[in-house]
């Protein structure tokens, strides 16, 4: 398991064999990826532990997290997603 899912299980208190539902509201889709909301390659290698810090990572089912990274992406899911993460309980 990569680090970056073990800090996201953490982060948000979940086991790792639980459901993980997606994060986007009204979404009953179960999670299939653990998202960087900034991409990965901003960071550096010298940055790991910002870049895979649990307040960098949503859970995404595939739909949303094909959407995010479609060409152009859509802004306004992007909007919500930096939204949702930095609306959480720290």
């Amino acid at each position: 398991m990569q680090n970056y899912v073990k800090n996201y299980i953490n982060g948000i208190g979940y086991d790792a064999g639980d459901r993980i539902p997606c994060e986007i509201p009204d979404c009953n889709n179960e999670s299939a990826d653990i998202h960087h909301v900034i991409p990965r390659s901003r960071f550096g290698k010298k940055r790991i532990e910002e870049r895979d810090n649990y307040s960098n990572l949503i859970a995404l089912c595939r739909t949303h997290h094909d959407a995010i990274h479609c060409r152009g992406g859509s802004e306004a899911l992007k909007e919500q997603i930096k939204n949702i993460v930095n609306n959480r309980k720290q």
